[in-house]
């Protein structure tokens, strides 16, 4: 059985615009990852989160479980109600990377 690294170079070597996609998904995963641990890490609650930036609870909770994508002005009062900072770099392709400094 093939584990996900392998079925994921397997897709990255395919095409250009997969490697880019399957790069851009794992950015978007590790932003979430990052903004879940840095919120775990000062003791809030998701609720207590949500009410932080005037959103609802569901919405923390989507957005944690990457239910979808997030839209920027949510991950945007997400960071600043955490006190994250936000890198932002475009390589080449223009796709974006984001780094998340604590």
């Amino acid at each position: 059985m093939k584990t996900w690294e392998t079925v994921k170079e397997e897709i990255k070597n395919q095409s250009e615009s997969d490697r880019i996609n399957i790069e851009a998904i794992e950015a978007e995963i590790d932003l979430v990852n990052k903004i879940v641990q840095k919120r775990k890490e000062i003791g809030l609650t998701q609720k207590q989160l949500a009410e932080k930036i005037n959103v609802s609870q569901s919405a923390i909770s989507r957005f944690e479980s990457q239910v979808s994508s997030p839209r920027l002005d949510l991950v945007l009062s997400i960071m600043g109600a955490l006190d994250l900072v936000i890198n932002v770099s475009s390589n080449i392709w223009h796709n974006l990377i984001f780094y998340i400094y604590f």
